[in-house]
């Protein structure tokens, strides 16, 4: 069982839920910020009420602060002269004015960033690196693989798999000459619990659940719509269970296109007569088809679960 858990990304979506649930799981969360010029970096040190902890952790609770690398190292020396268990929950991204966009450069960054919170992990002592990767990395390799340049050429994420994809390799190899145990993870879309961001899936979900029209999406991609709930308890359980350099989905079991979700969640909000309900084409694929290792444990959520959630808004 994890004692201690590093969070990049703590403030996002995902990350926010992650933090909630190790706390009530008792682990000792600390959530860190970006790396700045100077090599400084903030943290933020949780409440979390464990005893054992604070004969440890001088820090004050619940606040930002910035530190210098080096010292933020000294301050989380206990872990390995205790040999606490720790794990690094690698969850921070950054683009323009979404996860997705900014271009190249932008996206790119991203690499160099990883690979900093590695290296602070290997220095602190962290017993386990878990990633998280997007299923946008699937599309994007199957292409370089089959050689289907036009096909990448008109994909819109485009450099945000390709960003994906290289922290993916650069931080399995790096972890494996350090000696941490580096275990990856795979998520499509995410919806937060009560559908408050502003994204192009949950506008439009909070339409259909208004009963108004919505946006019908041109991409014939598949994806899977979770909530941020069922990634953080799988994230949970993958960094418990997972294997040292296996990729894990944390997503659902189902895949469809995201216009057959908007339709299915049409017609089921607003039960649609059959004349209402044109034929979708449904495109169905199980988690299986992405040949991705599996944990027993983990929670393989359905559509059922999704509209489950979505009705409680």
């Amino acid at each position: 069982m994890i004692s201690v858990a590093f969070v990049s990304g703590s403030t996002g979506k995902i990350g926010k839920e992650l933090v909630q649930l190790l706390k009530s799981k008792n682990v000792q969360v600390v959530g860190l910020g970006k790396f700045q010029s100077n090599s400084s970096i903030s943290i933020k040190v949780f409440d979390c009420n464990i005893q054992k902890f604070e004969n440890y952790i001088s820090i004050p609770k619940n606040k930002w602060i910035n530190y210098e690398k080096d010292r933020l190292i000294e301050l989380f020396d206990f872990i390995k002269t205790k040999q606490i268990s720790s794990f690094f929950f690698h969850l921070a991204w950054g683009g323009l004015n979404s996860l997705t966009d900014g271009g190249y450069d932008k996206q790119i960054d991203n690499v160099g960033i990883s690979s900093n919170y590695l290296d602070l992990s290997k220095k602190i002592g962290v017993k386990k690196f878990i990633n998280l990767g997007s299923i946008d990395e699937i599309f994007v390799k199957r292409c370089l693989e089959n050689k289907q340049y036009d096909i990448l050429n008109e994909f819109k994420h485009l450099d945000y798999g390709i960003a994906k994809l290289a922290v993916k390799d650069i931080l399995s190899f790096k972890s494996y000459v350090e000696k941490i145990d580096f275990i990856h993870t795979q998520t499509s879309i995410v919806i937060s619990p009560n559908l408050e961001n502003n994204t192009f899936v949950e506008r439009n979900l909070k339409k259909i659940l208004k009963n108004k029209k919505f946006h019908i999406p041109q991409n014939k991609e598949l994806c899977n719509i979770s909530t941020t709930k069922q990634i953080a308890e799988n994230l949970l359980t993958i960094s418990e269970f997972g294997e040292n350099q296996k990729t894990y989905y944390t997503g659902g079991q189902d895949v469809y296109s995201l216009k057959n979700y908007f339709d299915m969640i049409d017609n089921y909000c607003n039960v649609k007569s059959e004349n209402e309900i044109k034929d979708s084409g449904f495109n169905i694929l199980k988690l299986s088809d992405f040949n991705i290792p599996k944990i027993k444990s983990l929670k393989k959520h359905s559509f059922d679960d999704l509209l489950a959630s979505i009705e409680k808004i």
